[in-house]
């Protein structure tokens, strides 16, 4: 398995630096930094689902992500409970401090849906 920063400089590295993201590998990024399943990953609705398979790839290829070492299991009832199955590399990091300074980074509904559970639970408990 290449290291991450091999990853990133072979991809971002050719005759320019250059990072390109598509919006799906955007709300991946956003997602896995909030630490929750990417909300594409329900498939019910009427919407379809993004390619999660693809954009985890296209993530890890480019050094930003890459699996963790152990999961924790979350509860299906509840997706937003569901932790992500990957994590940010430092490169990643920084990445998404650049999205969030420039004002691009896309917060995830799950993401979203946790906060105001924890803020329920906090007003509960007083």
């Amino acid at each position: 398995m290449s290291d991450w920063r091999s990853n990133f400089k072979a991809h971002c590295l050719r005759t320019n630096f250059q990072l390109g993201l598509t919006r799906p590998q955007l709300e991946m990024l956003c997602a896995v930094a909030d630490d929750v399943q990417w909300d594409r990953w329900t498939f019910g609705g009427i919407h379809n689902p993004r390619n999660w398979i693809a954009s985890e790839e296209a993530l890890t290829k480019r050094g930003l992500i890459q699996r963790k070492k152990q999961q924790k299991v979350g509860h299906w009832n509840n997706a937003y409970e569901i932790k992500s199955s990957c994590e940010l590399t430092d490169a990643g990091r920084l990445i998404v401090e650049l999205l969030k300074v420039t004002g691009l980074f896309i917060e995830s509904d799950n993401a979203i849906e946790r906060k105001a559970s924890a803020k329920a639970a906090r007003a509960g408990a007083r």
